[in-house]
């Protein structure tokens, strides 16, 4: 056995054994950043990998003293919870990464290490997150360029874990979550496949807005006035968003959400020739006469089936005195 790091060593010979290392660990050219821990003598995860910690020349913690696309595999253990820039270290260390390149990533899973909700830690006071898949792969998300990345790995890692080990005990086997990402080259058009800051800024205001006066119509503490205005602006939220967030820490009947959201739907921004574009079926009960018009249609049935009804906010024109909220 190779003296890597405790976490990495209690899986190394599984990890050997499956071909994980083999599929995400055989290139030339690998980084294991966070390698020593709190065993100084600690060597990397494979013979040809690299280790990074603080000492080493032209590192600061996140950013990496490497070229650009000129790793095979950027791998860390059981350190990216300790990073505090979280996402700026992220996106150095894809970076470095050349196009096929892996990311492999190991931390303490909330729920089998931590065993609690929040910092700090029982068992190290250093870590500044606690994780479950979700929320890492969340963080990856946020940080990483929209259609830049792929997922190869995802699972929670508890072979051999105690479950019956009382909670103030430091748990015993493995307790961790892997995630193994590929970087891909970014599409053309993959930056239409998420909204600009401002743009993501102004329709989340507005969606508010239309919240906070619907809830107020249905409490009696708004008038119709002020839904009316909030209609007005462009990118409503869909009805499944207005019902989850007004009724779940309350008990209304979803009958009467409905009557009071049909009051102002005829007063919101309706592309019309959209709806019939992408609905021809309804285009053509009008031409029967089975339905009177596509603006009816999409008050009494339309919206709350989830149909689409205005254009896709990546071509929404933003006011010109627009401030992000």
């Amino acid at each position: 056995m190779r003296n890597i790091g405790p976490e990495a060593a209690r899986s190394y010979q599984r990890r050997v054994e499956s071909g994980f290392f083999a599929k995400y660990l055989s290139g030339e050219n690998i980084l294991d950043i966070g390698y020593r821990g709190a065993d100084r003598t600690s060597v990397p995860i494979v013979e040809n990998a690299i280790g990074i910690d603080l000492d080493f020349p032209g590192y600061d913690g996140v950013h990496l003293p490497f070229a650009d696309n000129s790793q095979d595999t950027v791998f860390s253990s059981h350190c990216y919870e300790h990073i505090g820039d979280y996402g700026v270290a992220l996106r150095d260390w894809y970076r470095v990464l050349r196009i096929g390149g892996y990311m492999v990533v190991f931390v303490p899973h909330k729920y089998l290490y931590e065993r609690k909700s929040t910092v700090p830690s029982f068992f190290n006071s250093d870590h500044k997150r606690f994780y479950t898949a979700a929320s890492l792969l969340r963080e990856f998300e946020e940080s990483l360029p929209a259609n830049g990345f792929r997922i190869r790995h995802l699972a929670d890692n508890d072979f051999g874990f105690d479950y019956l080990t009382p909670i103030g005990e430091h748990a015993r086997g493995c307790y961790e979550i892997e995630l193994v990402i590929e970087k891909i080259e970014r599409p053309d058009n993959s930056d239409l496949f998420e909204l600009p800051a401002a743009k993501k800024a102004y329709i989340d205001h507005v969606h508010s807005l239309v919240i906070e006066a619907v809830a107020g119509v249905v409490h009696n503490t708004k008038s119709d006035q002020e839904i009316k205005t909030a209609a007005n602006h462009p990118y409503l939220p869909t009805y499944e968003i207005i019902r989850s967030k007004i009724t779940e820490e309350e008990d209304i009947k979803e009958y009467r959400l409905k009557e009071t959201i049909r009051r102002f739907l005829p007063f919101v921004a309706f592309n019309e020739a959209l709806y019939l574009a992408l609905y021809p079926d309804l285009a053509n009960a009008i031409k029967m006469g089975a339905v009177k018009s596509a603006r009816d249609h999409f008050v009494a049935h339309g919206y709350f089936e989830g149909r689409v009804f205005q254009q896709d906010p990546i071509h929404l024109d933003l006011p010109s005195d627009l401030q992000v909220y």
